[in-house]
């Protein structure tokens, strides 16, 4: 809830986007990180975090396939 919060309020934070994907995907929703991790990675490009956490959640969103 706060990370989705702080989205709100800094939505052009990569670092927060990036945390808030973490925190979806930590909760099992793969789906729901996905986008925020493109987001994340729309904002800053270099962000290596969110980009392996990007790849991370499609890959377990393949193995549920």
């Amino acid at each position: 809830v706060h990370f989705r919060r702080a989205a709100e309020l800094e939505p052009k934070n990569a670092d927060v986007l990036t945390n808030l994907g973490a925190a979806l995907a930590s909760a099992g929703d793969l789906a729901g990180a996905l986008p925020v991790f493109e987001r994340a990675l729309k904002v800053d490009p270099s962000n290596a975090v969110a980009r392996d956490n990007l790849a991370r959640a499609r890959r377990g969103l393949e193995g549920k396939q």
